[in-house]
């Protein structure tokens, strides 16, 4: 499902931002009190002030507690699922 030209981690992390921003991009958390809720996942190009560009992602994702006590797994293994996409779109994949 990872396209095969994906072959270093900083396209990796591109690729699941991507994802991750355009199937959660209804979803908000409230990060800290009194602040307001903030997409959970977020992806955009940035003009820099040097004339290149960024691909700039932020990303809140919850873990599961019990992270805490079973060391067993890192944390990655943790996260808990909050798309439920029935495919990834093939705009993705290809």
């Amino acid at each position: 499902m990872i396209p095969s030209d994906i072959n270093t981690i900083e396209r990796l992390h591109a690729w699941t931002s991507l994802i991750l921003s355009r199937y959660n991009s209804k979803f908000t958390v409230i990060e800290t009190t009194g602040t307001i809720p903030t997409q959970i996942a977020f992806t955009s190009v940035f003009n820099m002030p040097d004339g290149t560009q960024r691909l700039i992602s932020r990303v809140s994702l919850e873990i599961d507690p019990a992270w805490s006590s079973d060391k067993s797994h890192s944390a990655w293994y943790w996260v808990k699922e909050q798309s439920t996409p029935a495919s990834i779109s093939t705009s993705f994949t290809s």
